[in-house]
């Protein structure tokens, strides 16, 4: 069934449950980036200048990783906004 075809409650139904749920597995990916990077890391033994790999992996590579994370959430959640017609409208100054 396409977006235009259900109600509005209905759609706002859908578009809070995809959104619920993509919230959910990227809050569940960011719980690995903070608790499973750090752990992971003392297993690298290798070294970036004067820096051990895991304090490398632990401050820069995590950080990459939430920028990363708020990228894909974006692109995500217009995707599920376009999909259940709750795209916003641009609004004409003047």
């Amino acid at each position: 069934m396409k977006a235009h075809e259900l109600t509005r409650l209905e759609r706002r139904q859908g578009h809070w449950r995809a959104t619920r749920r993509l919230t959910l597995a990227l809050l569940l990916v960011w719980l690995l980036m903070v608790f499973g990077l750090p752990l992971a890391a003392p297993a690298l033994q290798g070294w970036v200048g004067q820096w051990p790999l895991a304090f490398w992996w632990s401050a820069q590579g995590a950080l990459l990783g939430f920028w990363l994370l708020v990228l894909v959430y974006a692109w995500l959640m217009r995707r599920v906004d376009t999909r259940h017609g709750m795209q916003e409208q641009e609004q004409e100054d003047g």
